[in-house]
């Protein structure tokens, strides 16, 4: 079977028939069910190290049909380091509960402000921007800050992070257009500067940008690889809407999704499914912790579940 074909919780079965000398089928072989519920991919979202010796572990479990899978416990996973297999009691291996956890959600939205967006377009984006920043807050988010950016040429912070809807408000209504030039990568990249992910036993920091464009990058300020490279593992949404968009950039730049739209139409469904996935990453998430034998230098650790009927890449959660 090819895993993209299955569907979770649904029986396969099969029997194998070989050929005889005379090139005739055989007898086939007694009939095998399978059910792929224990199918898991394995999304790493952080490593830390906490003094002296405690690795913590943050990823996300999804099935086969992409639902979150939230009800894995400790002894469902194998830990190793440097392929060398950890015993999960001696080394004290559990999850801390969710409701342990406490979370801090900065939220950025770059907004493409160049000469070649039109007003209708601009108008259009900033009135389901600030549906999208309403659903995000009515989220029921413990800490959730929104900044927002506009960029041409130059890169404008409009509003750092912040819980103030009326600053937030007056930033939506500056965003305008500019100069014709487009400066995408060095939005990208200032705004990755806006916040550091962190994730420890006292708080997980997890944070986004939603990157929205009407233009490929002509400023060509910054290169594509620059602007991946300032990325490294922090959540990008890119949202590239219009014919001028160049996609297979987007979706290189993109580490969280990229959605290419006809036109800003399509947006606020585009921004309802991104703020659905903000909200729900507290409730998916798992910090697993344990002790490190180690207390110098750099190590692979591999994280896996003991039983797992995907052998792909993302059935393992790599870290070092």
């Amino acid at each position: 079977f090819v895993d993209s074909e299955l569907t979770q919780d649904r029986e396969y079965c099969y029997s194998v028939t070989a050929l005889n000398a005379d090139d005739l089928p055989g007898q086939p072989s007694e009939r095998v069910c399978v059910t792929p519920r224990h199918y898991i991919q394995l999304t790493g979202r952080g490593v830390t190290p906490e003094s002296p010796s405690v690795v913590n572990l943050v990823f996300t479990a999804r099935d086969l049909d992409d639902a979150a899978v939230t009800d894995l416990t400790a002894a469902d996973f194998a830990l190793s380091e440097d392929e060398i297999s950890l015993d999960a009691d001696q080394y004290f291996q559990h999850l801390l509960p969710r409701e342990a956890l406490s979370f801090r959600t900065p939220v950025i939205i770059a907004v493409d402000g160049s000469a070649a967006v039109t007003a209708d377009d601009l108008a259009a984006v900033r009135s389901t921007l600030g549906d999208f920043i309403d659903q995000l807050f009515a989220g029921g988010l413990s800490d959730l800050t929104v900044g927002l950016m506009r960029f041409d040429d130059s890169v404008q912070v409009l509003a750092p992070p912040t819980a103030d809807a009326a600053i937030l408000d007056e930033a939506l209504t500056q965003i305008s257009a500019g100069t014709p030039s487009c400066n995408l990568y060095g939005a990208a990249m200032a705004a990755c500067d806006l916040w550091e992910d962190e994730y420890r036993s006292a708080g997980i920091t997890q944070g986004h940008l939603i990157l929205i464009t009407l233009s490929p990058d002509t400023a060509a300020l910054s290169s594509l690889n620059e602007a991946v490279g300032a990325r490294a593992d922090r959540s990008l949404f890119t949202v590239g809407i219009g014919p001028e968009v160049e996609a297979d950039a987007l979706e290189v730049l993109s580490s969280a999704g990229a959605r290419h739209l006809e036109s800003s139409s399509e947006l606020g469904e585009a921004l309802e499914e991104i703020a659905g996935t903000i909200i729900a990453f507290p409730d998916e998430v798992y910090l697993l912790r344990y002790a490190s034998p180690k207390r110098e230098g750099r190590h692979q650790v591999n994280l896996a579940l003991v039983e797992n009927t995907n052998v792909t890449a993302s059935s393992i959660f790599k870290a070092s």
